[in-house]
């Protein structure tokens, strides 16, 4: 277990136990609210390929909380998980063999708990950051070089992590509204010859055909950069023998670091921008997000200055073979994530909503 301490010297007026558990990450964590703010005090890490029953760490978390901060007390529990939920459980996340029983928790620890979707938390944090603030939200130009101004209640999210995420937020009477999917599963539609002979190539290793979240993640750069090498003529130099021979889950961190310096980490970079944004464009073309279409999740908060490098991402996003459609999509801003943390304070959000 890894502890990160907060922010510290807020006395908040409610606080809530709040977890985030991804296939990569599991984060409990307790977070405060003061003045409509939310304030993350601390927060517990644990390896969520190294947990089989989640009450282990949510035991070991609630206990070191407890320890930190004897006189702040929870009122409530609201957990997120990257998997579908159904009466407040989850019988299995997507990316990991276990899963959650909120109700499990509600009746051991004597807190009102909520379970809700990685997305729905994600969204329901989108309000509360700030666009004109630089650390939480960047503004990505769109098509046309323009940064068009949000309009309407509508905002769409869209995540690359360990998988891909999707999920949607409107307002009803002032109130805010939160809708998970599992968009992320949608089968990938090939739009030109590269990610067609891509996805000739994956359907092959897979034996299916691929979806979204395929290449649209960690996992899916990996993928592309596979496809490249082995269907480009490059040179196999000491850094590809490099990645090539970790796992590939840990080799999209590697092909990023070396984007703007070896050929073929920048041509899988290049792709994967290409088909995220592409697929961007899909989702805000089923939902048309005029509040924003925000791009979060743990590839973009680490990669962000590669994505607004050039206009590979853009560019696909607005791709259609209608130009009203084309210019329609033109319309609706893009915003990138920056607070890797938007999934608790979300989880906070909604716990004070729900």
């Amino acid at each position: 277990m890894k502890i990160e301490i907060g922010e510290t010297g807020i006395l908040c007026e409610r606080y809530c136990l709040v977890g985030d558990i991804g296939g990569t990450n599991t984060t409990i964590a307790l977070v405060g609210r003061k003045d409509a703010r939310f304030h993350i005090v601390v927060k517990c890490i644990f390896e969520t390929q190294q947990i089989s029953d989640f009450m282990l760490p949510f035991r070991q978390a609630v206990a070191r909380i407890s320890e930190l901060n004897q006189y702040k007390i929870p009122e409530s529990c609201c957990l997120c998980a990257a998997g579908p939920i159904e009466a407040n459980v989850c019988k299995q996340l997507t990316n990991a063999r276990w899963g959650i029983d909120g109700n499990k928790i509600a009746a051991e620890f004597g807190l009102k708990t909520f379970l809700i979707n990685d997305f729905t938390a994600l969204s329901f944090g989108i309000p509360i950051l700030d666009t004109e603030n630089e650390a939480e939200i960047v503004k990505m130009k769109n098509g046309d070089g323009s940064f068009p101004p949000p309009q309407g209640p509508v905002k769409a999210v869209i995540g690359a992590g360990t998988g891909l995420g999707v999920g949607f937020i409107t307002e009803v009477d002032g109130k805010t509204i939160a809708f998970p999917s599992e968009g992320g599963h949608l089968d990938f539609p090939a739009f030109d010859e590269e990610t067609t002979a891509l996805t000739t190539f994956t359907r092959k290793r897979l034996g299916a055909h691929p979806d979204l979240e395929c290449f649209v993640s960690g996992i899916g750069l990996s993928y592309i950069f596979d496809f490249l090498y082995e269907t480009g003529n490059y040179e196999k130099t000491p850094l590809l023998k490099e990645i090539l021979s970790l796992p590939p889950q840990n080799r999209p961190a590697m092909i990023a670091q070396n984007a703007e310096t070896d050929d073929l980490c920048f041509a899988a970079h290049r792709l994967f921008r290409k088909i995220y944004g592409k697929t961007a464009g899909n989702i805000a073309a089923v939902l048309l997000p005029k509040g924003g279409l925000y791009i979060a999740g743990g590839v973009i908060s680490k990669d962000w200055k590669l994505f607004l490098s050039d206009t590979v991402f853009s560019d696909a996003f607005s791709i259609n073979y209608k130009s009203n459609i084309s210019a329609l999509l033109k319309t609706i801003p893009i915003y990138i994530v920056r607070n890797y943390s938007t999934s608790l304070i979300g989880a906070a959000n909604a716990a004070y909503n729900l």
